[in-house]
Order: structure tokens, then C-alpha cells, then sequence
């Protein structure tokens, strides 16, 4: 799951990078929250067996 956030951490200071000169799109948007709403589901997960 960490891989997944450092992902998704390094492909925001892409966008950011990248808004300074064009347009971000939908698409890369997109990807960064499927990654986070992945991690945020498989958190809920791990949190629910632990019982917090």
C-alpha cells in the first residue's frame, strides 16, 4: 500500500510541475484518486480486521 501512495505522491508533483506550463487533464486526475481511493479502501480493510 505504501508503494501505491508514494505513487500517487509522485505523480501529484508531476501534475504540479506539469500545471505550471499546460493543463492538467482529467485523465491524470483520475489515476491519482483511483490510486488514493484504492489505498483508502484497502486501509478500511486492514483497520476492520484489526477492529479499530
Amino acid at each position: 500500500m505504501s508503494e501505491k501512495l508514494e505513487g500517487a505522491a509522485s505523480l501529484l508533483t508531476m501534475l504540479e510541475d506539469k500545471a505550471d506550463r499546460k493543463q492538467i487533464t482529467a485523465a491524470e486526475l483520475a489515476a491519482v484518486c483511483c490510486i488514493v481511493e484504492t489505498c483508502a479502501s484497502d486501509l478500511d480493510e486492514v483497520l476492520e480486521k484489526l477492529d479499530f
